[in-house]
């Protein structure tokens, strides 16, 4: 951290800087660095941004500390390109920026131990005695991080800090939350409310921390799905008004940017936030919980819930004698078996549900082809078995090697249990008699008309009848939850056309929208290593009618 003789327009004390890999030097003031020294904003650090993602890729340690400092210099820098346009005084837009970046790098600070994957342990809304304009209507709705984060905001040290920067406390709630007090005046100016523009910037379907964690998240995990071109991006913001309330705005010529921006998130939920491997672990914390219910309760009490981190759930796994504890910290997981990419079409999908930075791969077991209506690629057991030295049966195998760039790193050991060659790359081996260091990769389907439910039901039901221990596994993702929502529920994101002079909705101007408007849902199969053998059989058995 150094320190410069130069003020920021952001802010009439010195700055600091923070060095960061993605976004390089992030300046600071003086009153935001202590705001970042307060406990509650430290604890950050001892929070993993993406759970157990890690797991298959080792890279994935970074946390929602450096994140959400992020978060606060690409607010920044979308502040800074829409005020070009802005009919403010100096005052005015200094101040509208020192409310974006507080409320940008506080959005993430009520998070749980590793992120999402905990969220489920939150106790009713209610019990966190926010106030009544943040309460919501349903007297059992679950907490969620957001909740935290405006308790911290509002009920901490936090908001002396906030205090100290010349920001309300409910200044920041508002835009976070979404939720406006009607009688608040400070987001209006000349006649102009500028709140929905502001909110957008926090949350939005091009907001700050989209931006910041799509990159972020690519660059720890060793992928390229989730680069797009920021600059660009952010060169071609410009507000739009409309009825006296400015909204956020695209240049049309930055469109394809754009929806660049969109298919990078679709593909990092495909490829990296829904991995088999921290899914599995996920499932496995889970049943855990399940089974052990106050082993790790997330308390309401502010101060309790503070000492929480990703430390003490560890270190309350590994005091544990539950089995699922145990696999989790000794890094034994199930084994995927089966995975099946269900139709998009599918009713039971919810286009709503909650981003949880967490995404499944496009693998040989989730193929679509034109003559069916799902196909699902399976590994044949026809080839000799491999010569791995053996080694104690619930050691799990090492994932084979994923198509294409798609890191595969979950943790290797010798194991006595045969490779399950279900995702090795697409090319198949003679049928006559294949060598044996290459597999035969077939394409089978038993149910050719019938729902791909039905054969997941009959697999699991096999599985379960031979006494076959396994987990199930659902997925679901959508290009799009703001695309899907009620009317008038978020303020609309505008296109503006450079040839026409005009501005359109967003999801209007964009084809992407229509194009990928179904969710998609990716189901799995895990089962026990030790049974992972017989289970390949009956997996074998079901589909042994060969396509024609």
């Amino acid at each position: 951290m150094t320190q410069h003789t130069d003020t920021p327009a952001f802010s009439s004390s010195i700055p600091l800087s923070i060095r960061d890999p993605l976004h390089k030097s992030i300046e600071l003031s003086e009153s935001e660095m202590a705001m970042l020294r307060d406990p509650a904003y430290q604890r950050l650090r001892g929070i993993k941004q993406i759970g157990f993602a890690e797991i298959p890729y080792p890279g994935a340690t970074h946390t929602r500390y450096l994140h959400s400092i992020g978060v606060g210099a690409v607010a920044t820098r979308m502040w800074r390109s829409l005020q070009r346009y802005l009919p403010l005084d100096p005052q005015d837009a200094a101040q509208f920026l020192r409310i974006v970046r507080a409320a940008a790098m506080l959005h993430d600070v009520g998070h749980a131990p590793l992120s999402h994957t905990t969220e489920s342990l939150m106790p009713p809304q209610k019990d966190l005695a926010l106030p009544s304009w943040l309460s919501d209507q349903s007297p059992e709705r679950q907490a969620h991080h957001e909740d935290y984060s405006l308790k911290i905001i509002l009920d901490s040290p936090i908001s002396r800090h906030l205090e100290a920067m010349d920001v309300s406390p409910l200044s920041v709630s508002q835009l976070i939350s979404g939720i406006r007090l009607k009688e608040d005046t400070t987001f209006h100016r000349q006649g102009i409310d500028f709140f929905p523009m502001m909110r957008q910037i926090i949350s939005s379907e091009i907001d700050a921390d989209r931006m910041d964690y799509l990159l972020r998240d690519a660059f720890y995990c060793g992928v390229a799905y989730g680069q797009f071109d920021l600059d660009w991006l952010l060169q071609h913001l410009t507000p739009i008004l409309h009825n006296q309330t400015a909204y956020l705005g695209l240049r049309s010529r930055a469109l394809f940017t754009f929806e660049d921006f969109l298919l990078s998130r679709y593909h990092m939920f495909f490829s990296v936030y829904y991995h088999h491997a921290s899914i599995c672990y996920q499932e496995m914390l889970q049943r855990f919980f399940q089974e052990e219910p106050d082993a790790f309760p997330l308390p309401a009490d502010l101060d309790a819930y503070l000492r929480t981190d990703d430390a003490e759930l560890i270190t309350a796994l590994r005091r544990s004698h539950n089995p699922w504890a145990q696999r989790i910290t000794q890094h034994r997981p199930y084994i995927r078996l089966f995975e099946i990419l269900l139709p998009s079409e599918n009713p039971s999908l919810d286009p709503n549900d909650p981003d949880g930075p967490t995404d499944p791969n496009r693998s040989l077991s989730s193929l679509s082809l034109p003559d069916a209506p799902y196909t699902a690629a399976l590994a044949l057991s026809n080839s000799p078995p491999h010569t791995t030295p053996a080694a104690p049966s619930d050691v799990p195998r090492t994932t084979p090697a994923a198509p294409s760039d798609v890191p595969r790193t979950t943790p290797a050991a010798p194991s006595d249990v045969p490779h399950s060659d279900a995702h090795h790359s697409a090319f198949s081996a003679s049928p006559e008699r294949p060598p044996s260091h290459i597999p035969s990769i077939q394409l089978y389907s038993t149910f050719p008309k019938a729902d791909p439910h039905t054969l997941l039901q009959t697999v699991a039901l096999a599985l379960q009848e031979a006494q076959i221990p396994i987990m199930q596994a659902t997925s679901r993702w959508v290009l799009s939850r703001y695309f899907r929502q009620p009317h008038n529920s978020e303020p609309p994101i505008y296109v503006l056309d450079d040839s026409l002079q005009a501005a359109q909705p967003i999801q209007q101007y964009s084809h992407l929208y229509r194009r990928y408007a179904q969710a998609q849902s990716l189901r799995r199969i895990y089962c026990h290593p030790r049974h992972f053998e017989q289970a390949q059989r009956i997996l074998q058995h079901i589909t042994s009618a060969p396509r024609p």
